[in-house]
Order: structure tokens, then C-alpha cells, then sequence
């Protein structure tokens, strides 16, 4: 006959679950409970045995576990609630990092150390999933503990001066004070003080704190004195050696000598002058600072300022014969800088000072003689001129006076010309004193065309004679003057 089947849970006919088979598709967690069928026909009826289903579900978290600010040596918890129908597993992690043995639904530590600090999380699972709380930083921080105080310091009024403090401890907040009162919004860990004075002097320290505490630093004391501008400098520079001399009313120890900023030399107390080798071109700054008190005391930095220049160079010194037995000297040079002037010397004798650089200087009238000339370009600095000295020219290149075509030296071109020069060249006459003055055509040398060319010029209209003449002494105007000679130049007016 055939069997007729009813499905029962907890007891209670489940409707429609009359086959042979109970499918539950999906599970739900009200399906758990226990289940039997009664089988059944016309004969009668028999029921299973019992079959216990137990329905399970991923784990939730009611409540997060929560972050914590702790000082070093307290305590530390960390608790998470979770449900599951069944058996629930934990593990705790810092920085993503599993924490042995950490695997219930509370994470302790008994005194807590910085290394404790971080983010921690706890993983809760069964066997159908898992989830992970939420984050959970824990910040732990060490008391406040200072490692340097600021320092005691003795300054000169419009100095600057800073104040610092070093300390360990999570999260620090500074406060500094003067005489034991707050410094308002004086609250980083150094102190800038600026162009100080007398208001500023008296008793620092700093108090730091963070959440675990507070310390305070050591004492430092600022003093301030007011030292006067004492320092009086004159600096110049005098063919590349820098010379820096002071004076001053206040009695020092030694003395800072600064170019530029950057100390490059040191004097003793006694000692009023500093000088360097400087030759490079340029403008500089120089400052003394004097010190006393063992080097705590400074006074004000008092600045003067260098110009270095090259020297002229190229010095010539070309005389030209004016007679009556005086010269001329024309003394030239090539200017290496900008001078504020020259100082021409003769003999090392000061004999003109030349405001504006013409590249060039006559000295005239002198007595026919030698001479030795040099010239300085000077640039005024403070309280003394910086100056550079060329080499030193003589003149020795002496440029002679003379009528050319005035073989005979009457300091006249005519027919007498023209048979002295013919007497010479073709009879042993006498020599001209000046062999430049009877190249009449200028041609570097003496010969016969020298009597033709005069003859030209005298009586058939033709050329003059070039520069210097016919009608007045002068000197060969050539750049390259002949190298003929003229030993004995004529007796020009």
C-alpha cells in the first residue's frame, strides 16, 4: 500500500512537508530545532528518531573595543562583545601584527610602556566567517623628563639671544618664564629674544608638561649690559694688505676681526691694528667685536668698509725736449678698476692728484734730467684711502725736438740744407746732429733722395717735408719713430 510521510519540528507538523524527503533551502536560523517524520498507511503509523538540527551564523560585534591615552606604567584593558550562535574565537592584533596569545574577549597589559602604543584590533570568527573590530589606538606616553636646560648667558644690549630646552615625553607642551612669571605665548621649546636690553635680563626656566605630569627646567640666567659704542675703526686696503686699525674707551680682553661676516683673525687686548694679505678686486666689509669677561661679554660690532683695486699697469714716461734745456715728461698708463683718483708721484715725491682718469699726465718744465714716476689709484674707505702703485717707469725714451729737412740743425729748410747734406754724403763732410731731421722724405733713411726730395720741395713746388717741419720744431709724430737717431737735436726756441 503506499506510504503517506509528515514532517514534524519540535513536535508541530510542518505544513506541506509530506514527501519522503525535507529540504530547507536556505537555512535559516529559526530551522534549527529537532526534527522527525511519521510514516504512514492504511496498516497504521510509525515515527523516526529524532534528527537535531542546529543552525549557526557568523559572529557581530555589539561593542567595539576602545582606544586609551595612558602615562608609562598604567594600565592597560581592552574588551570586545560579540554573538554567535556557537562557539566564537579571538584574536587580538597591534599594527596588524597578532599578539601571541592574546586570544580572548579582553586584551590586558599590567604596567604599559611605550612600545604598548598603537592601533589594535581583535579578529572574531567561528566556522562560518569572521569580522574584525574597529581600530582602536592607544597612545601611550612617557613622563615629562628634561634633558638640557637653557643656559645662562651675559649679552650686550641689542644683542639677540635664544633659549632652548630638550625633553622626552609624548605630546609636550612648553610655558617659558621670567622671574617666575609666564611669558605670554611663549610656548615652543626655544625662546627668541631680539635686540635685547635691560627689561630683558632677570631668571628664566621653562615648564613642560604633557598628560602624564610636568618639569621644570633649570635656571638661566640672562644678564645685560649695556656697553656704549665704543669702537672706533678705519680700515684701507694698500696694494693688496687689508690694514684695520681701532681705538676705544672700554678695556677688552681680545678682540673678533670679521670680513664679510666671517671671523678671519683674532687680537689680543693690547693690540689696536689687524691686517691680511687681500687682493682680490671686490668691496668689503669689515667689523671688530671686542670681548671681555671670559668671552661672555661683546660689544656692538662696528662695521667699516674696503674697496680693493688693481693697480695701473702699463706705465710709460716719454720726454720731449721744450729747450732751453727744460723737458716735458708725458706719463701714461692703463687704469685696472675705477679710481675715485691717482696720486702721481716723481722721485716719491707727491706732485699731482688727478680727479679724473684721462689714462694719461704731463709734467712740464722740468729741467732736462731723468726721472722716475709712478702712479697710485686710490679708492677712499673709512678713515684712510685704499690705494694700488703701478711699477715704476723712467724717462729714459726721450722724443727730440727738430725741423725735418734741416740737415745743417739752424732749425731753417733751405738751400744751405741741400749742400750740407750733399758736403756729408758725398765729401766726408760733417755729420747732421740730428740724422732723423735730415731724412727729408721721412723714409727711415739718409741718402741721396733726401737731397732730391729737398731740392723738389725748394724749387720745383714740390711736397713738404712730413711732420715735424718745415716751419717749426717738433718731435716725430710716428707711433714707431725712426730708429736713425737724433743725438744732437737742434736749438729749437
Amino acid at each position: 500500500a503506499p506510504l503517506d510521510y509528515q514532517w514534524l519540528k519540535d513536535g508541530a507538523a510542518i505544513g506541506g512537508a509530506t514527501l519522503a524527503t525535507l529540504t530547507l533551502d536556505p537555512v535559516a536560523l529559526g530551522d534549527a530545532g529537532v526534527y522527525t517524520v511519521e510514516v504512514g498507511n492504511a496498516c497504521g503509523v510509525v515515527t523516526s528518531d529524532a534528527a537535531a538540527l542546529t543552525v549557526d551564523d557568523a559572529p557581530s560585534i555589539d561593542v567595539e573595543p576602545v582606544g586609551a591615552l595612558l602615562c608609562a606604567g598604567d594600565p592597560l584593558t581592552l574588551e570586545v562583545t560579540a554573538t554567535a550562535p556557537i562557539v566564537v574565537n579571538y584574536q587580538w592584533r597591534l599594527d596588524g601584527v597578532d599578539i601571541p596569545g592574546a586570544t580572548a574577549t579582553s586584551y590586558s597589559v599590567m604596567a604599559s610602556t611605550p612600545s604598548d602604543a598603537g592601533v589594535y584590533t581583535v579578529v572574531v570568527s567561528n566556522a562560518c566567517g569572521s569580522v574584525t573590530s574597529a581600530a582602536a589606538a592607544v597612545q601611550v606616553d612617557e613622563t615629562v623628563s628634561i634633558d638640557a636646560s637653557p643656559a645662562s648667558s651675559a649679552v650686550v644690549a641689542g644683542d639677540d639671544i635664544v633659549l632652548s630646552v630638550t625633553a622626552t615625553g609624548g605630546g609636550l607642551g612648553y610655558q617659558w618664564r621670567r622671574d617666575g612669571l609666564d611669558l605670554a605665548g611663549e610656548t615652543a621649546a626655544t625662546l627668541s629674544l631680539t635686540a635685547v636690553d635691560a627689561v630683558d635680563a632677570g631668571v628664566y626656566d621653562v615648564v613642560v608638561t604633557n598628560a602624564c605630569g610636568s618639569d621644570t627646567s633649570a635656571a638661566a640666567t640672562i644678564s645685560v649690559t649695556d656697553l656704549a659704542t665704543d669702537l672706533a675703526l678705519t680700515c684701507c686696503n694698500v696694494d693688496g694688505t687689508s690694514s684695520i686699525c681701532w681705538t676705544t674707551t672700554e678695556i677688552y680682553e681680545s678682540y673678533e676681526i670679521l670680513r664679510d661676516g666671517v671671523v678671519v683673525g683674532t687680537a689680543d687686548g693690547i693690540d689696536a691694528c689687524f691686517e691680511e694679505a687681500l687682493t682680490l678686486p671686490g668691496s668689503y666689509d669689515y667689523s671688530v667685536v671686542g670681548i671681555a669677561s671670559g668671552g661672555l661679554l661683546r660689544s656692538a660690532e662696528i662695521v667699516c668698509s674696503v674697496e680693493v683695486v688693481d693697480a695701473p699697469t702699463d706705465l710709460t714716461c716719454v720726454s720731449t725736449d721744450v729747450g732751453g734745456g727744460l723737458v716735458d715728461v708725458l706719463v701714461t698708463w692703463t687704469s685696472n678698476g675705477t679710481y675715485d683718483g691717482l696720486n702721481i708721484y716723481r722721485d716719491d715725491v707727491l706732485v699731482a692728484v688727478v680727479m679724473i682718469d684721462f689714462g694719461s699726465f704731463s709734467d712740464v718744465g722740468l729741467a732736462d734730467g731723468t726721472y722716475v714716476y709712478r702712479v697710485e689709484g686710490f679708492v677712499t674707505s673709512t678713515g684712510c684711502d685704499s690705494t694700488a702703485t703701478s711699477a715704476e717707469c723712467t724717462n729714459s725714451d726721450f722724443l727730440p725736438s727738430f725741423v725735418r729737412g734741416d740737415s745743417n740743425g739752424d732749425v731753417l729748410v733751405n738751400i744751405a740744407d741741400i749742400v750740407f747734406t750733399i758736403q756729408w754724403l758725398l765729401n766726408d763732410g760733417a755729420e747732421p746732429g740730428c740724422f732723423d731731421a735730415a731724412d727729408a722724405n721721412d723714409d727711415g733713411m739718409n741718402d741721396v733722395a733726401d737731397t732730391v726730395f729737398t731740392i723738389n720741395y725748394q724749387f720745383q713746388g714740390g711736397p713738404e717735408p712730413p711732420a715735424p717741419g718745415p716751419f717749426g720744431c717738433g718731435v716725430d709724430p710716428q707711433d714707431d719713430p725712426d730708429s736713425i737717431g737724433c743725438i744732437d737735436p737742434p736749438d729749437c726756441p
